[in-house]
């Protein structure tokens, strides 16, 4: 009982954590009826059917990954190996994709709860600011609310990645990579002196260049600048410690991005798709919003580690730099390299205050837990938006049961390589509940796709002659139309009547017809 009392900080804010991040999925499942089934996303839906489409091409037995989002075939690569190794796991199991995408998602949010109370042990030491740190890192974001009603977008409220709450609420892959980024940071005696440090960091390498490049290389080129600086205020065993922990995350990390480098480039349809995912950073102003009232109290702490010359404090500091030069790098992948960067900020921002139970009774510790209460408004804003979305079953979240029977029928009847007509909305839906191919889906994983998603919106909106209809599906191979709800919503009703006429019928129910493309 005395234990559970000394540690009921981490435990309130372990709970805390959990039952924010897992129990709205388990309402959303919960609200599915007779009519509506939970499609198993409330962030970012979009994205998320992508990363179910890839666990089912594990399902099916495939190690290596295929563009589904387009009527080409991709060469099959060694990519996304962590949603391939998720699918195999299902199938073995016996498990549901969906279920098993959400274990996936409890158990890196453990992980990352886990990596966190270390690294903050280490660097802060004094249990009552690891127990805050921990609750900033996992609870708060920035304070882009303020300018939500004026029509912008801050990064705390859509890049999942930037901050810990925010990337264990939308998939599993994110919470992890930071979790290792957080570990392999983590420089305690404890951790660089085991036996097999050096073999746990080729092996956190490897890992972390597969879920997310961006983060191997923030935390490759951060523990390498923190060595160089580090060389003479650190013992020669320590110093050999830590190049062994370097050496061994860059060998288990580096052939896997040259890999992915080389394949991304080599194939004609990859490349198309790497071209066109194109990320940049917010502009400075709105990340700026995105990280305070965070950012200003890490400011504070970089200039008292400055004061102290604590060589060993300067940790944070460099994983900010890099990944801040990174983010504003021109390249087309910028916003990527936001991944984790609400971490340091943490640490360094806690590294401020040496003396918590004095601050409880002055100004400061005042304007502590005001910035704490704002750092959550956000987060809480995400949640009640959720929620209004799961009572209303909206449809990017949900699908109608008669959706869910037909994409039964298409993944029972049509050929593994077919390809399915279908609006941009149930397109991306497709993928990831059949295995099957469409004309169009996603933004990035759609080849050519601003001219597929346009091109697919003036087929259903009846634009097309009869014989552009036709050279239109024969260019893409499409083997069945869909005609539903939501293709319903977009297109010209007396289209209907001309798909009759011509196409033959395969599957009809009360909303939903999927024609034969052959006439």
């Amino acid at each position: 009982m005395g234990k559970i009392k000394h540690n009921i900080g981490y435990i309130s804010v372990f709970a805390l954590f959990m039952i924010l991040t897992q129990i709205p999925y388990l309402y959303a499942a919960w609200r599915s009826d007779q009519t509506a089934v939970f499609s198993g996303f409330l962030f970012n839906p979009l994205d998320g059917n992508t990363y179910l489409s890839k666990m089912r091409q594990g399902w099916e037995g495939q190690w290596l990954f295929e563009l589904t989002y387009s009527p080409e075939k991709s060469q099959p690569a060694f990519l996304f190996v962590f949603y391939l190794l998720l699918g195999h796991l299902s199938r073995v199991f016996h498990l549901d994709l969906v279920l098993t995408y959400h274990l996936a998602r409890f158990v890196a949010s453990l992980a990352l709860y886990a990596a966190l109370k270390s690294f903050f042990e280490w660097y802060l030491g004094e249990k009552r600011r690891v127990e805050v740190a921990l609750f900033w890192a996992l609870s708060g974001a920035g304070m882009g609310w303020l300018v939500l009603p004026l029509g912008y977008l801050a990064p705390d409220l859509w890049v999942a990645e930037g901050y810990g709450f925010l990337a264990a609420f939308a998939n599993p892959h994110f919470p992890l990579a930071i979790a290792i980024m957080v570990w392999i940071m983590t420089l305690s005696h404890r951790a660089l002196e085991h036996p097999l440090n050096a073999w746990i960091a080729f092996l956190a390498g490897l890992t972390l260049a597969n879920l997310s490049p961006f983060a191997w290389m923030i935390s490759s080129a951060g523990l390498g600048i923190y060595l160089g600086l580090s060389l003479r205020n650190t013992e020669r065993n320590m110093r050999n410690l830590l190049l062994f922990r370097l050496v061994g995350f860059g060998l288990g990390g580096a052939p896997f991005l040259l890999y992915q480098f080389y394949i991304v480039r080599q194939d004609a349809v990859l490349a198309e798709w790497n071209r066109q995912n194109i990320t940049p950073s917010p502009s400075f102003w709105l990340l700026l919003l995105g990280y305070l009232p965070l950012l200003l109290w890490a400011f504070l702490g970089g200039i008292q580690i400055y004061r102290q010359k604590d060589a060993r404090a300067l940790l944070p500091i460099i994983w900010i730099a890099v990944s801040l030069g990174l983010v504003y790098f021109p390249s087309t992948l910028q916003r990527r390299f936001m991944i984790g960067l609400y971490i340091p900020m943490v640490a360094l921002a806690m590294y401020a205050f040496q003396d918590l139970s004095v601050m409880k009774r002055n100004a400061i510790g005042v304007l502590l837990n005001v910035s704490l209460a704002l750092s959550m408004v956000t987060n809480l804003i995400l949640l009640f938006t959720v929620f209004q979305a799961v009572q209303q079953h909206e449809k990017t979240i949900f699908l109608d049961r008669e959706e869910v029977e037909a994409f039964d029928w298409l993944r029972e009847h049509l050929p593994k390589d077919a390809v399915v007509l279908a609006s941009p909305e149930s397109g991306s839906f497709l993928p990831a509940w059949t295995g099957l191919r469409v004309v169009y889906g996603h933004p990035f994983e759609s080849i050519h796709a601003d001219q597929r998603k346009q091109a697919v919106e003036q087929f259903y909106q009846g634009k097309l002659s009869l014989l552009e209809q036709s050279k239109f599906l024969a260019a893409n191979s499409v083997t069945a139309i869909l005609w539903g709800m939501r293709e319903r919503a977009i297109a010209k009703l007396e289209l209907q009547n001309t798909l009759e006429q011509i196409y033959p019928i395969d599957y009809q129910s009360e909303q939903i017809t999927i024609y034969r493309a052959v006439p």
